[in-house]
């Protein structure tokens, strides 16, 4: 994934296979936040009836559920 305009300069962020040439910081909306919000208490609530969400929740949900166990893999953060 590469967040910014193509040959802008170097990564300023980067983790794994990710990086952005950009501070990544700048590219958060309210949106974005409400969907970290919205995983954070399916996390903490043991999880929500995906199917009473409307799509780009659901999906948002699925996306950062894979980041979230992929920080655990790598033991970036404790289940």
């Amino acid at each position: 994934m590469n967040i910014g305009k193509p040959n802008s300069g170097r990564a300023v962020w980067a983790r794994r296979s990710v990086f952005s040439i950009q501070c990544p910081k700048s590219t958060i909306t309210s949106r974005s936040i409400g969907f970290l919000e919205l995983h954070r208490t399916w996390k903490q609530l043991g999880g929500v009836d995906v199917l009473s969400l409307d799509a780009k929740s659901a999906e948002a949900l699925m996306v950062l559920e894979e980041a979230w166990k992929e920080e655990v893999q790598y033991g970036e953060i404790e289940k």
